[in-house]
């Protein structure tokens, strides 16, 4: 709903307060690297897939309650919107937005990927929990299931702030749980994932415990879920001599949005390029 309503919405609020999957690009983590060469083994290169699939596939899922956030400032119940159409119900201090994507639309930031199903956020005004619940919410054929318990909080730039407990499962990718700290600007058109520390499990696969530092996304502008900056650090079994896991730093560049290629250090290592599956147009 980046329309006009959430535009003038959002500037009403800040006066008030004088306060991938990639689109047409195809899907990361669905098969090896890409025509860079890489230095990386079999495994490491199937371990980065998998956990950078499953942070992007997290990251799809939070992208779709950022509309809901116009909606708990309303003033009153009504519905906002098209895709989704947002429903809000206050009810003395808990007021519920019912974000409906109905049987499939056209949502800004998942472009030409179809959207489907419904996000229920309640949150009390007290106490300021926001929970997060999900109902056949579907991206690209992918439908997550789960909830988040957060704490919502006002950013300096007007934006949001959530920062809690996940649980979610994406199909055909798996399992996200832990805790987050994720900031949102819709004027902006950001999602940046500023910390987290979180159990990614592939569905029949293995566990990663994997550490999240600042990934900043711009979906609208960059037309994908790739971040632009920000680091996810995890340990593997180490197959050779030495110790008996080695440490996975993945940082992101400017460029990777674009290219797919991002900097991956093994263990003490120098960082060396790979480029992340169907990513690069």
């Amino acid at each position: 709903m980046h329309s006009f309503l959430r535009k003038l919405a959002w500037t009403s609020l800040l006066a008030a307060m004088a306060t991938c999957g990639c689109r047409g690009r195809g899907d990361n983590g669905d098969g090896g690297g890409g025509s860079v060469p890489s230095d990386l083994t079999v495994g490491q290169q199937a371990a980065v897939d998998a956990v950078v699939a499953q942070v992007e596939a997290t990251a799809k899922a939070i992208a779709g309650v950022v509309d809901g956030f116009v909606g708990l400032d309303v003033i009153g119940g009504g519905t906002y919107g098209t895709c989704p159409a947002v429903t809000v119900v206050a009810d003395g201090g808990v007021v519920t937005a019912i974000l409906d994507f109905s049987e499939g639309c056209s949502n800004e930031y998942y472009g030409d990927v179809p959207t489907s199903g419904s996000i229920f956020l309640n949150h009390n005004l007290a106490t300021r929990n926001l929970a997060i619940s999900y109902d056949n919410f579907t991206v690209d054929g992918r439908t997550v299931s789960g909830s988040f318990i957060l704490q919502l909080t006002h950013g300096e730039d007007g934006g949001r702030v959530l920062d809690g407990d996940i649980e979610i499962t994406t199909s055909a990718v798996g399992s996200a749980v832990g805790n987050a700290t994720i900031q949102f600007n819709p004027l902006a058109d950001t999602i940046n994932i500023v910390s987290a520390d979180l159990t990614l499990s592939e569905i029949g696969g293995d566990a990663y415990f994997v550490g999240v530092a600042n990934l900043l996304m711009r979906p609208i502008a960059n037309g994908t879920f790739v971040p632009e900056s920000g680091t996810i650090t995890f340990d593997i079994l180490n197959a050779g001599p030495g110790p008996a896991t080695i440490t996975i730093l993945i940082t992101y560049k400017g460029t990777s949005p674009d290219d797919g290629i991002v900097d991956v250090t093994i263990g003490s290592a120098d960082p060396v390029e790979y480029e992340l599956p169907g990513v690069a147009g």
